[in-house]
């Protein structure tokens, strides 16, 4: 590449250019240029992450209560695990923009315990709507407690029927009652479960409106 001299002109000292560091710059600001101008064809990467991705299906509430403040749950299930004496499912619903859920292990057979454990910020979600929903004054300093033993008994299952009528073996549903305890024989509570493995969803019914408040006591603990 040549060199460029400037002619002497008076009261001006005469210098040369480096027609390569010509090229260099005008390729820097032609690139700088680009960036700052992205193509009208083609759309800008967005930074956001979706951190708040909705999982399941819509939690739906059935209230069907005379008082109108009934609230029957249904949340589906994403996953399940079958374990040497209970079946484990991996509940992930949604309300209100918000995911919630938790880890629910029901016993196969007859009278035996059942536990119910956090997943993190959806069980907390979960136990907030719950509150609300439980018209119980919300308590920010409580969380969903990591981990809860209860008894469980089966009250049948539901078997789908053949174009006969007649009860195949392909389980379609089943029911069972939940009872909560304290050690101390204090506090207690009840809860109806359906579990609908065909559809992929569970059901929590009231027994008693009675049982909100222990219900929700049983559910939660100090945050730490």
């Amino acid at each position: 590449m040549p060199w460029i001299r400037i002619p002497k002109t008076s009261g001006v000292r005469p210098y040369t250019i480096d027609m390569y560091k010509i090229v260099a710059l005008f390729g820097f600001f032609s690139l700088l240029a680009c960036s700052n101008n992205p193509s009208p064809n083609k759309a800008p990467v967005s930074d956001h992450r979706d951190t708040n991705k909705l999982t399941g299906e819509a939690m739906i509430i059935n209230q069907g209560h005379s008082s109108g403040s009934g609230a029957d749950l249904r949340l589906s299930f994403t996953g399940v695990r079958d374990l040497a004496k209970s079946r484990a499912f991996t509940i992930q619903s949604n309300y209100d923009q918000k995911n919630i859920g938790f880890t629910l292990y029901v016993p196969k057979k007859g009278y035996a315990p059942g536990r119910i454990e956090s997943t993190g910020q959806a069980s907390n979600n979960f136990l907030i709507i719950l509150q609300q929903l439980y018209k119980q004054k919300p308590d920010s300093a409580r969380i969903f407690i990591d981990s809860l033993t209860f008894d469980c008994i089966s009250l049948g299952d539901i078997y789908n029927k053949d174009s006969m009528g007649t009860a195949s073996q392909t389980l379609i549903a089943a029911d069972y009652k939940i009872f909560m305890e304290s050690k101390d024989e204090k506090n207690f509570a009840e809860l109806f479960l359906n579990v609908n493995e065909a559809a992929h969803w569970i059901e929590l019914k009231e027994k008693d409106e009675e049982y909100r408040a222990a219900i929700i006591d049983f559910l939660s603990k100090k945050r730490n």
